[in-house]
């Protein structure tokens, strides 16, 4: 508990890279309780090796919504070289319960520079579009242009499915996405979308 909080704190700031990894997890292991470390996590999330970073990130979004001034560190790593980084990063952010105008001017911005089609996929598991609205809109969007996996495409019609407004919207996309990926199950996802928004198009 809370007794072993100034030990774990001790291995975070000086130890090996695997023993303030290690710290980073125990402490995230804790919850809301490893607050008091949330200033040693943020700087953590400087550290050279990439698994610090991850776990770090990781412990943050663990503390919940007292770790909301940990955001613009959580902000930084989404331009991280590890796409593990990355991902901890966006997973963490949520738990925050971050104001909306705070959470997406930076996701956005993040969505408009990434040309990393795994990140899209990622985000859009994580922000859906009843969450983020217009920002997972344009993340859905660019995963279509910038994709070349039908894996990818699968997984983004069927999370547009039950969104029959933005299917509307999006029909030049859903068109090249059959052109370019015409699989059975594509092609049979794509028609279930039409049927869900041929009301709206009348």
């Amino acid at each position: 508990g809370p007794k072993v909080l100034p030990a774990l704190r001790i291995a975070l700031r000086d130890g090996h890279w695997r023993q303030r990894a290690n710290a980073a997890y125990t402490l995230g292991l804790f919850g809301p309780a490893a607050f008091p470390a949330l200033q040693d996590l943020i700087r953590a999330t400087h550290a050279a090796q990439w698994q610090i970073r991850r776990t770090s990130a990781w412990a943050i979004g663990k503390i919940g919504p007292k770790a909301q001034s940990a955001a613009p560190a959580l902000f930084a790593l989404l331009y991280d070289p590890s796409f593990q980084v990355r991902q901890h990063a966006l997973r963490s952010l949520p738990p925050l319960q971050l104001p909306s105008p705070i959470l997406q001017t930076p996701l956005h911005h993040f969505f408009q520079t990434t040309q990393d089609s795994e990140d899209l996929l990622f985000s859009i598991r994580v922000y859906p579009l009843k969450n983020l609205d217009e920002s997972s809109f344009f993340a859905w969007r660019k995963l279509l242009h910038i994709t070349k996996k039908e894996s990818h495409i699968f997984f983004a019609l069927r999370a547009l499915q039950p969104h029959p407004a933005y299917a509307l919207r999006a029909l030049p996309e859903i068109m090249a996405a059959l052109d370019r990926y015409g699989t059975q199950r594509i092609r049979h996802k794509i028609a279930q979308i039409l049927s869900a928004i041929g009301p709206l198009a009348v």
